[in-house]
């Protein structure tokens, strides 16, 4: 009887999280855009920023063909605290940044400085302003994550690729996008075990110094 209690509470408690992301979806942005006004806000999101540029010049390699990046942490974290705006800000500004230091791929790929920015929006709206308990969480980080790694990295990155003229659509018919999309399968569950904690620790971190309610 508990069980079942416990049960019913817990999805009650996340269709009600839902249910506030869809009626009130508008103000994740309103909300977004006044946390530019403060400057500990800033602050926060510029040194995060910083650390994604440089977290993404850094790869942990798992097996030859598989290799974890951690700059998506770093990201998610500023859309988990400031919202959308700030976050797809951050991205744009990362992906920039992180050329500019290191422009060994060759000319800035718009297209992906792109990406960068929906992957913000992503983190903005799926992580902002949640229910932090995390029961419930868990379920907002795994959907960020899993659309960053099947809509982004799959899709779009693997889109822009092509405009670029770094992959053929040739290569793709090949077989090319089966392996990415295998790469990200293997890696999402991998990288919702690091971020879910993280994201943890980075709002109880937050509250206690009321940057976040």
């Amino acid at each position: 009887m508990d069980d079942t209690h416990t049960q019913k509470s817990y999805l009650a408690e996340l269709a009600q999280d839902f249910g506030r992301f869809i009626t009130h979806f508008g103000s994740l942005f309103v909300d977004s855009a006044k946390n530019l006004k403060d400057l500990r806000c800033l602050t926060v999101t510029a040194l995060l920023t910083a650390c994604a540029v440089a977290a993404g010049f850094f790869k942990f390699p798992i097996n030859e063909s598989l290799q974890l990046r951690f700059d998506f942490i770093f990201l998610s974290a500023i859309g988990c605290l400031f919202g959308p705006i700030s976050c797809m800000m951050a991205g744009v500004i990362s992906d920039i940044l992180g050329w500019v230091i290191n422009p060994v791929g060759g000319p800035l790929i718009i297209g992906l400085t792109f990406n960068k920015m929906i992957l913000g929006f992503l983190y903005g709206i799926f992580l902002y302003r949640k229910n932090y308990r995390p029961g419930i969480f868990v379920i907002w980080v795994t959907l960020s994550k899993f659309l960053h790694n099947a809509v982004i990295n799959v899709w779009l990155n693997t889109y822009w690729l092509i405009q670029a003229g770094i992959l053929s659509e040739a290569s793709m018919k090949m077989g090319a996008i089966q392996v990415r999309i295998t790469k990200n399968a293997v890696l999402l569950p991998i990288e919702i075990a690091i971020m879910f904690p993280i994201l943890l620790i980075v709002v109880l971190v937050a509250r206690r110094m009321k940057l976040i309610k």
